[in-house]
């Protein structure tokens, strides 16, 4: 309402004085007339001038027409079309000159007014745009290379399955950069053939992974990361992690699963699709098609550390940050 008022305003300031200036202009063509128009409104320090072409035909066919630059002769009958137009401009003016002092009465440019009743006259804000917010997700420099965060965990409380149900359930970008936990897939414009992947844990384990569209481990990790597919691998072909920091996986990791467990779905990269000697495991703890309890207790969620010395499942306590490498 206010923007409507200080609309009001400014058109009952500079719309003190309403000027109609009219002249038609002549050729040898005696089929055309052009009028031009000239609606000015002005106060003591504001003017505004706008200027409208109107062309008439014949007599006989005399319709105006807008913002079309003719010329005509000075043939008596072209002179009546000519009245007739500039008889109609003024009445058109006189009638703005009342709807201008209407509007005036209804909505005085009183300081303190708090309502209007014309609704109509309201004033739009341009659209702003923003960054995305991954523009601020954290880089960093790592192996040779650089990296920006696209998935964490950050230690803190799982929030349930009626807020969480897929440790890839955000696209990329959808997460505040200050949030405690993002569970977002890889960004859409990545190849599979040169997109890598790093690992990052609170134990100081650092993994890095090149996905390769031949390995069949890792193009359904590929598939699930960037594509948000599930699928399972076992026993298929190694697809080892670079270690950048820390301790290497114990066993070769030649298998992979993403799928649903206990509400969530989660994902594991390991030797066998069971908990144990995995190399990246988010979520429920897995084995086979469901969850072994030797292995963990039901329904805990987290992450396990990049390296598993044995039969470790995910836990809420550990942290793990995951990176896309990005081209400069």
């Amino acid at each position: 309402m206010a923007s409507s008022l200080a609309l009001m305003c400014i058109v009952c300031l500079t719309a003190q004085q309403v000027i109609a200036d009219t002249h038609s202009t002549c050729s040898p063509d005696p089929q055309h007339t052009t009028v031009s128009a000239v609606l000015q409104v002005s106060s003591a320090d504001v003017e505004a001038r706008q200027e409208t072409s109107f062309t008439l035909r014949s007599a006989s066919a005399a319709q105006p027409i807008l913002n079309t630059t003719q010329s005509c002769s000075g043939n008596a009958n072209h002179d009546s079309d000519v009245v007739e137009i500039l008889r109609s401009l003024q009445q058109t003016v006189e009638e703005l000159k009342t709807v201008v002092a209407e509007l005036c009465t209804k909505a005085p440019c009183a300081a303190d007014a708090t309502d209007s009743p014309v609704e109509e006259l309201t004033t739009t804000a341009p659209p702003t745009t923003t960054a995305p917010a991954s523009s601020d997700y954290p880089v960093i420099n790592e192996d040779g290379a650089r990296w920006r965060l696209f998935w964490w965990w950050t230690g803190t409380v799982w929030p349930g399955t009626d807020v969480v149900t897929d440790v890839l359930q955000e696209e990329y970008g959808d997460c505040e950069a200050s949030a405690l936990y993002c569970f977002s897939r890889l960004p859409q414009e990545l190849q599979e053939s040169s997109a890598e992947m790093l690992g990052r844990d609170s134990a100081g384990n650092v993994y890095r992974w090149a996905f390769n569209p031949d390995n069949d481990v890792a193009h359904a990790v590929w598939q699930a990361f960037h594509d948000h597919q599930e699928s399972t691998v076992k026993n298929g072909d190694v697809w080892n992690p670079t270690t950048v920091a820390g301790t290497a996986p114990a066993q070769a990791q030649d298998s992979f699963h993403y799928r649903e467990e206990h509400g969530v779905k989660s994902l594991q990269i390991d030797d066998d699709n069971c908990d144990c000697y995995t190399s990246l495991s988010l979520g429920h703890g897995m084995c086979l098609q469901g969850h072994d309890t030797a292995y963990g207790p039901e329904n805990v969620f987290g992450v396990d550390l990049l390296y598993d010395s044995y039969c470790q499942a995910p836990i809420p306590s550990n942290s793990l940050l995951l990176y896309f490498r990005e081209d400069e």
